[in-house]
């Protein structure tokens, strides 16, 4: 697959080549989006063998990345002899785990103690052993279509064990925090009212994914960048 960005690490003198063609034209592997392209599914429509069976909200997604996606490279050494890295990235949307946030210290400035509680929540299993499934159904599907696709990094059979060992061992983060200071009233627990005011602060407003209730079923940034111009509208008609 000459068109990965694995060679980019593994190919010093290509990623040279690839960066003059960037600078000169514009063009090359420097341009290509890390995930161009993600299917949306809602997990509950999916059947033992990730078979869809039904339709509504998604609950996970399966992003084509045309690199590698793990945090710990190393242990799939060697890295240099693999030609090209095309990973099936699976993702949870709506976990049911939740994590927590405290202060480290009584200093107010010391940085808080973040735990993100994944797979704190058992039930959290189900809905990523039919994401890491359908991720297999759709390799098999492009091997059978004629694409050169080999495992590289997958689970040592479908069977639940097997499955939750490797969600714990790959686990990782996709960035999309949310809810920390979520809108709600003040009586629920909420931090920001529906005009994104920090409840008791005057003059302070949050606007962005942390004011969500809880979080979206899909990426975060395009919700993010709405919460923030509704936010400059809130601003400008307050001091207009």
């Amino acid at each position: 697959m000459s068109d990965s960005l694995h060679i980019l690490n593994s190919q010093p003198l290509t990623a040279m080549i690839e960066l003059l063609k960037y600078v000169t034209v514009g063009r090359g592997l420097f341009v290509v989006p890390f995930a161009p392209t993600s299917i949306f599914v809602p997990s509950r429509l999916l059947n033992k063998n990730s078979k869809i069976v039904g339709t509504p909200a998604p609950a996970i997604t399966v992003a084509f990345c045309p690199s590698l996606f793990s945090l710990n490279p190393l242990r799939m050494l060697p890295l240099w002899s693999v030609k090209g890295i095309f990973t099936f990235l699976t993702t949870l949307l709506k976990p049911k785990s939740v994590g927590t946030m405290c202060l480290a210290s009584a200093d107010p400035r010391a940085w808080p103690d973040v735990q993100l509680g994944y797979l704190s929540n058992p039930e959290d299993y189900i809905p990523l052993q039919k994401c890491v499934r359908l991720a297999l159904r759709l390799a098999e599907q492009m091997r059978a279509q004629g694409y050169p696709l080999k495992d590289l990094l997958v689970p040592e059979t479908e069977n639940d064990a097997d499955m939750d060992r490797f969600i714990r061992a790959n686990l990782r983060t996709s960035y999309h925090y949310s809810s920390t200071c979520r809108m709600a009233r003040e009586v629920e627990g909420g931090v920001v009212d529906d005009d994104l005011r920090v409840y008791g602060v005057q003059g302070l407003r949050v606007c962005d994914t942390s004011v969500f209730p809880e979080i979206v079923a899909t990426h975060t940034m395009a919700p993010a960048v709405v919460v923030a111009e509704k936010c400059a509208d809130l601003i400008k008609a307050t001091w207009r």
